[in-house]
């Protein structure tokens, strides 16, 4: 009696530790990209991807929000840190396995600041007849939530490829501020700029072009 008593709580506790095993848990690590995905569709990806349980109101994602992300190897909490940077949704973990999205009231624009404080053209474009790109768009880069709760500063270059519609095809970090929000921040925003194209003889072509972030914490007394 004792004995079969004993091999059953044995299996039960084998049993579940298989369970606990098996079930996706936010330290799992996962690989994924996209390019200017919509917000809603990046999180459904997200969620197939991990087996994670994302509970939100179906309200909170934008489809014109557009995410470009690349990760490799990293947690769904460093994932999530960096798609959701730019915007004003946070998210909490419950469970180890289910994460809650939520929406969080602005901060306040006088204590934190994200400005663009360089443009420049690399010096090897510069060559007869050239017309350098110019930024079209006038939006404030936005100062990443995570970043901002947790008082984080720095300053980013970012160096972008403007093709000759004056789409962005590519940004590369040419200065990191060694805060993967900020980075990531700096990234999604230079994606949605707009540019007149560079000419050469007044023909458009592919150009690089500079844009240094500084993000900055200003104490209010």
């Amino acid at each position: 009696m004792l004995l079969n008593l004993t091999l059953k709580i044995l299996c039960i506790t084998v049993a579940a530790t298989l369970i606990s095993f098996s079930q996706p848990v936010v330290n799992d690590l996962i690989s994924f990209s996209c390019k200017d995905l919509p917000l809603r569709s990046v999180i459904s990806e997200l969620q197939a991807k991990s087996g994670l349980n994302f509970i939100f109101n179906d309200k909170l994602l934008s489809d014109e929000t557009k995410v470009s992300c690349s990760f490799n190897t990293v947690s769904i909490k460093n994932a999530l840190n960096n798609i959701l940077a730019g915007t004003n949704i946070s998210f909490k973990i419950f469970n180890n396995n289910s994460i809650v999205l939520f929406k969080v009231n602005n901060l306040r624009r006088t204590e934190y600041n994200a400005k663009i404080i360089e443009e420049k053209i690399p010096v090897s474009e510069k060559v007869h007849s050239y017309s350098e790109a110019k930024m079209i768009t006038d939006t404030e880069p936005p100062y990443p939530l995570g970043a901002a709760v947790n008082k984080t500063e720095g300053k980013v270059t970012i160096k972008l490829l403007v093709n000759s519609r004056g789409d962005v095809s590519k940004a590369l970090i040419e200065y990191s501020s060694k805060s993967a929000i900020l980075d990531s921040a700096s990234l999604q925003y230079a994606y949605k700029q707009k540019f007149i194209p560079a000419k050469v003889d007044g023909r458009p072509i592919n150009s690089w072009y500079i844009i240094t972030f500084l993000y900055t914490v200003i104490d209010s007394k």
